[in-house]
């Protein structure tokens, strides 16, 4: 029966995976477009990227100083199916939304897309695809880590069928694990290996204490680190292991070092030789962002419910939360049910065998570990985040089912998982998809009460086609009706001017079309778009509204406007300015 509830599990973490590699637009998953082009550098290359002072910063930023066994994975897949020749494409895909929440907003969904997402043909559909077969291959890594977890804990606690049920639903059907999980990123391959590292621990208590055994664990702890830094808490935890309990200690403790150098040395020595530093990290923190670090451990501690937070649910970059009043009882189940685990393993640790105990003490040292080494890494960068814990997420995750499995009936605890399973089913529907779509119009369109042009040289045209103004309590909204002509080149922003009786400026608001969700070279010929935008509620009357469309250029802190034509309205410098008389006010 448990074999068979356990691959119910596994079938359900890839369908709800699959989604929510699908409901997120690409690059808009934390750091996503930095591994990318790791990869990509890697498979063009051949090389390594890095950061150096006198050269300019790499398409990877800091990424090009993370261990490259992720990439080293994923690029020679893309290389086999053909990929190459990705950077144009990557380019236009990784193009950034310079509008990306700089305004307070009534709706979810304003501008918190990272990237414009424009239209994507030729290079940029080949890079798509490319970023998908990235995902999937995550996905495949973490729903590998699930089978290892459960070969893990049967082999640890082979009567106890709930505890290892609850421990891979709350592993799997994690919301942040599925959001994390389904990116192109090096956590993926890091949670595989350290369930991996933790199977080969279990086999080892179990009996299995060869050297053949002994060079796995090793080779396992080489590769955690060569794939993740913080996951070298698996090379302490297996190293002790072998130091306190092993028989053979000091063949062991060298045959284990000897090899898990051999995986990892060589790009130790990499990072002396071209940062002088083993670990590159202060190549990395120089490329990271570093505003408002943490200077105190109590500015830290402030921190950490966003930390807890953002280990069960926050998406998108982070800026894709859940309503504030769900986070109350997601706290409240974490940090309760990991309480409640740490009395599980007091309360049973007469009936634990030696394996058993070893073991929760090994998944408890991992968990504290992690939580200290996350502590250190918020000192010296801006990182409060969950995901960065995922090193520990199978300790995690078997010390919180230890917790619930406690407090919820055995017969409870299948309908424990479904719980589970619903609750990481809605997100991406009701949280995560609402958060990329344009909103919806404020009111009825009439197409002919406005007519201006906008022009893009040789390439696309659009008609602004009706204007209105929707007052309420809190917010102005500013709703615009565009048709389509001609299909656009680039992409264009549209600015939009609340102007008083002196001409002065008294409330303005820049975006993309649909708040950033949508963009003019998105649209085909024909298509009319309604376009909402969100002002401020002016302090003076409004006596006009001077709007035009532009582009970011290339040269820095530089706009091309697009040309402006209207028979009625006065256009200069291709802004148009409507009286507030020929606009629909509602």
């Amino acid at each position: 029966m448990i074999h068979k509830m356990l691959w119910v599990i596994l079938i359900l973490y890839f369908v709800l995976a699959g989604f929510y590699a699908h409901v997120t637009p690409l690059f808009e998953k934390p750091d996503e477009n930095w591994h990318f082009a790791t990869a990509m550098y890697i498979m063009e290359t051949g090389r390594l990227p890095q950061n150096k002072p006198d050269a300019p910063l790499h398409y990877a930023r800091q990424q090009a100083n993370q261990p490259p066994l992720y990439y080293l994975t994923l690029s020679p897949v893309l290389r086999v199916l053909g990929y190459h020749h990705l950077t144009s494409g990557y380019l236009h895909l990784a193009e950034p939304n310079v509008q990306y929440r700089t305004s307070p907003s009534p709706f979810q969904s304003d501008n918190r897309r990272l990237f414009v997402p424009g239209r994507c043909e030729g290079d940029c559909a080949r890079v798509e695809s490319a970023v998908y077969i990235g995902r999937y291959l995550s996905i495949l890594y973490v729903g590998l880590s699930l089978i290892f977890t459960a070969y893990t804990l049967k082999a640890i606690f082979p009567q106890n069928d709930a505890l290892i049920l609850l421990t891979v639903a709350i592993m799997g059907f994690n919301p942040q694990v599925l959001h994390i999980g389904s990116s192109v990123t090096n956590d993926s391959l890091m949670i595989l290996l350290m369930s991996v590292g933790f199977y080969l621990a279990a086999r080892w208590l179990n009996g299995t204490q060869n050297r053949r055994m002994v060079m796995l664990m090793g080779l396992v702890a080489g590769a955690a680190v060569l794939t993740k830094l913080s996951a070298a808490v698996l090379g302490l935890a297996l190293g002790l292991l072998l130091l306190i309990y092993s028989t053979q200690r000091v063949r062991d403790i060298v045959l284990y070092g000897v090899s898990a150098i051999a995986v990892c040395g060589w790009w130790l020595v990499y990072n002396i030789i071209n940062y002088g530093d083993p670990t590159a990290l202060d190549a990395h923190i120089d490329v990271a962002p570093q505003a408002d670090v943490p200077q105190t451990f109590s500015a830290i501690l402030s921190q950490l419910p966003t930390v807890i937070r953002s280990f069960w649910a926050e998406f998108g970059w982070g800026q894709v939360i859940l309503p504030e009043q769900l986070y109350i009882p997601v706290v409240i189940l974490i940090l309760g049910s990991l309480f409640v685990g740490c009395v599980y393993i007091f309360v049973k640790w007469r009936v634990f065998s030696h394996q058993q105990r070893i073991f929760m003490l090994m998944m408890v040292g991992v968990s504290m570990v992690s939580v200290v080494l996350l502590l250190r890494w918020m000192m010296m960068t801006q990182a409060p985040h969950g995901r960065l814990l995922f090193a520990a997420v199978m300790p995690i995750s078997l010390l919180m089912a230890a917790g619930l499995s406690m407090v919820i009936p055995r017969r409870g605890i299948g309908a424990a998982c479904v719980g589970l399973f619903v609750f990481a089913m809605i997100i991406p529907w009701d949280v995560i998809r609402p958060a990329y779509l344009p909103p919806p119009p404020r009111t009825a369109f009439q197409l002919g009460t406005v007519n201006v042009q906008f022009y893009e040289l040789g390439y696309g045209e659009v008609t602004l086609r009706d204007a209105a103004l929707i007052e309420d309590t809190d917010w102005y909204y500013v709703q615009l009706t565009w048709e389509v002509e001609a299909e656009f080149q680039d992409d264009y922003l549209v600015f939009i001017h609340l102007l008083n009786a002196n001409g002065d400026i008294i409330a303005q608001r820049d975006s993309y079309p649909g708040l950033g969700n949508t963009s003019f070279s998105r649209m085909d010929a024909g298509e009319i778009f309604n376009d909402v935008y969100p002002l401020n509620p002016p302090v003076e009357p409004i006596s006009a509204l001077r709007m035009g469309v532009y582009r970011v250029s290339d040269i820095p802190d530089t706009w091309l406007r697009l040309d402006a034509e209207s028979d009625v309205f006065n256009v200069q410098d291709d802004a148009v300015t409507i009286p507030i008389e020929m606009i629909r006010v509602e």
